[in-house]
């Protein structure tokens, strides 16, 4: 340190206006007697320059001795001796006579005593303060040795002068909003007083002291969405499996509310179903009730329309899950065959092919999927359009899961439904027949074991009243439907002098006890078994069976609907007799 200040002592004596030696341009040379001969001192900002001496650096960032394209400030480094005050002045007086700004630590808020204020380590420098209308930097680095030294600046570049900017904001050239400051502060509204400031009440036990006071802020809905989300969620609150709309519907309608203002389609589909759900529980069918709710449903019919020119958003499961509560509704409103193929199976279809029939792991698409899948699988067995090939078919089956016994008894029905879409072509009296007949009778053997599995965990179950029984007992009914479907096929095929009577009490037999079993979710709860009564018609008709059940299916809904409404058209059941037992094939 003392030859650092036995050389600057000697620089200051020897300095020149010398600007073009040694590279120095814009600079002061200074000969410090080092065998170097020379070091750069202060200087301009404008242009790149080295500095060649020991304890001398350059104040840019880190200490460095390379060329240094745009540095933050110059720094001149004295030593902390006994001449410390006659180097500082000196020093003061060569730069000053150049031209160059000088500060020291002291004028920058330092010290009283004249003594440099802040340490750093030798060798570097840093530029910690801007001060005055100059902008000069200043800083105070110190030697290893711990001795202190004061620095003095020599300029400021443009990037002092302004804030500073992030990475991002400085390549794209746009302003850098609150940069260094802290823009917001988030603070827990509920969040309870420590239990050190509440003083504990003398003669309570600790469960019965007060809590500390919360703060609850409820903001009512204020747009359409939310209001519906809000509606949907106090209906699922309903768990009276009488009215509830899952057990309606499908559990998937759960997960509704939070995907409300996300397609309108969708959220003119909930509203659908939750006006209907609410004139249904009116126990009145009249026009002044369905109005409003034919005029969702039109609305509702039209959000889908417009979504399905988008091929992008027609793919999209609220989509689906709208098309799916318009086909499941759709029931509810007068139609010549509403009762058993609903008007949008076509686009319910058409979605699933768009999608290439694909199986998702996310719960509410698999549920939604489940269901659907089942709609449309179902709504085939009576559909003499064919809506599917033979290669979508297959896929169709190969996107159905296979782990329960319901899902057994969807991939039956997906190949039962394929079966009949291709035997409606056969003409009569063809070999054809002959070997639909064993195809068919082979089937009611795996309807069959799938159905008696079925019946084992509805009759052991120990959940009476519950949404799962109710789930098993809606399954069962679903494998009485293609049991009855598969007999009527049956009876269409065999010769005439065919004898089906043990078959046909079995299954009105079945019938007959899961009938019992559904009553108690009347009124809406239990409207799934309407359309296996409608089934169960068309296997037993002209037996004994017939008007017995006959006067289930006119009755079923007698508690919710006037007389003339709930009473099923004997119209719809000979259509759909004449679909079972394929009338209109050619001879």
């Amino acid at each position: 340190m003392k030859t650092y200040a036995a050389a600057l002592a000697f620089a200051t004596l020897a300095l020149s206006q010398r600007t073009d030696l040694h590279g120095c341009v814009g600079v002061w040379f200074v000969d410090t007697g080092f065998e170097d001969g020379a070091c750069c001192v202060g200087g301009t900002l404008s242009a790149p320059y080295l500095s060649t001496c020991p304890g001398w650096p350059i104040c840019s960032g880190p200490a460095t001795t390379t060329t240094t394209s745009q540095p933050l400030s110059c720094a001149t480094v004295i030593a902390s001796d006994d001449n410390y005050s006659s180097n500082l002045a000196a020093a003061t007086s060569s730069l000053a006579a150049s031209g160059t700004h000088f500060q020291t630590t002291l004028t920058a808020g330092g010290t009283a005593t004249g003594g440099p204020s802040s340490t750093a380590s030798s060798g570097s420098a840093s530029s910690d303060s801007v001060t005055g209308t100059t902008g000069v930097a200043s800083a105070s680095p110190t030697g290893n040795s711990g001795s202190t030294k004061s620095m003095a600046g020599a300029g400021v570049t443009q990037c002092d002068l302004q804030r500073p900017k992030c990475t991002r904001c400085r390549k794209a050239r746009i302003p850098c909003i609150g940069a260094g400051e802290q823009r917001y502060k988030f603070i827990n509204r509920s969040q309870h007083p420590r239990e050190s400031c509440l003083a504990p009440v003398e003669g309570l036990p600790q469960s019965s002291r007060p809590f500390p006071p919360t703060f609850d802020f409820s903001v009512p809905p204020s747009s359409e969405s939310s209001i519906l989300a809000q509606s949907l969620v106090a209906l699922l609150a309903l768990k009276d499996l009488r009215y509830s709309i899952t057990q309606l519907w499908g559990p998937f309608l759960a997960d509704l509310p939070r995907r409300m203002g996300c397609n309108e389609a969708l959220d003119a589909a909930t509203a659908t179903v939750l006006g209907l759900h609410d004139a249904e529980t009116r126990f009145v069918r009249d026009s002044a009730t369905l109005r409003p709710v034919l005029r969702q449903y039109v609305r509702a019919i039209n959000a889908v329309r417009s979504i399905l020119d988008d091929p992008v958003r027609a793919q999209e499961v609220e989509t689906l899950c709208a098309v799916f509560l318009l086909a499941k509704t759709s029931c509810y409103f007068p139609g010549p065959i509403s009762n058993f193929i609903s008007p949008h199976g076509t686009g319910a279809v058409e979605l699933l092919k768009l999608r290439g029939f694909c199986r998702d792991q996310e719960p509410f698409e698999s549920m939604l999927y489940g269901n659907l899948r089942f709609q449309v699988a179902q709504e085939m067995l009576f559909d003499p359009d064919p809506k599917l090939s033979r290669d979508q078919w297959k896929m169709f089956e190969a996107s159905c899961p296979n782990n329960q016994f319901s899902d057994h008894l969807l991939r039956c029905t997906v190949r039962v439904g394929r079966f009949l879409t291709e035997f409606r072509s056969t003409a009569r009296g063809s070999i054809e027949e002959v070997a639909a007949y064993y195809r068919v009778t082979q089937f009611q053997e795996e309807v069959e074991q799938i159905t008696l599995g079925m019946q084992r965990e509805v009759t052991v179950s120990t959940h009476g009243g519950t949404e799962e029984l109710a789930l098993k007992q809606k399954y069962y009914n679903r494998g009485l439907v293609i049991t009855a479907v598969l007999l009527c096929v049956q009876r269409a095929l065999a010769p005439k002098e065919s004898r089906f009577d043990h078959e046909i009490d079995l299954l009105c037999s079945r019938v007959y006890q899961l009938a019992e079993d559904a009553r108690a979710y009347l009124p809406l709860g239990g409207n799934w078994m309407l359309i296996g009564l409608m089934v169960i018609w068309c296997a037993a008709k002209g037996t004994a069976h017939q008007s017995r059940i006959e006067n289930l299916v006119d009755g079923w809904r007698r508690d919710t609907l006037p007389e003339e409404h709930a009473r099923v058209p004997r119209a719809q059941l000979e259509e759909m007799y004449q679909r079972l037992s394929f009338e209109e094939r050619q001879a």
